[in-house]
């Protein structure tokens, strides 16, 4: 419980910012993808810039304040990959009825 608290004031002492070009970049990719109907590729791509956000933008000071071990961020970085991985391949399988 302690560590929660730990999180909790680290994230609320940091601020969090995404360059406005890479806001942009969002923007029209996912209104193309909506556009033209692409609905898995929009939740593909919001899954890759999340991501992309969380760990160029958010661990980098998260993990300095908190001491988080190189192990811990191999295992973000593996995961998150792991999960897109699985998300491909399930977008590519076709529904079986």
């Amino acid at each position: 419980m302690e560590t929660l608290g730990t999180l909790l004031d680290v994230i609320s002492g940091k601020e969090f910012s995404v360059p406005l070009w890479e806001m942009i970049l969002y923007i029209v990719i996912m209104s193309l993808f909506l556009l033209f109907g692409k609905y898995r590729m929009g939740l593909l791509t919001s899954y890759c810039f999340v991501f992309y956000w969380g760990y160029f933008s958010g661990m980098a000071n998260i993990g300095d304040s908190m001491d988080i071990p190189a192990w811990g961020m191999t295992v973000y970085i593996l995961s998150g990959f792991l999960m897109g991985i699985v998300a491909i391949v399930g977008f590519l399988v076709q529904g079986r009825d």
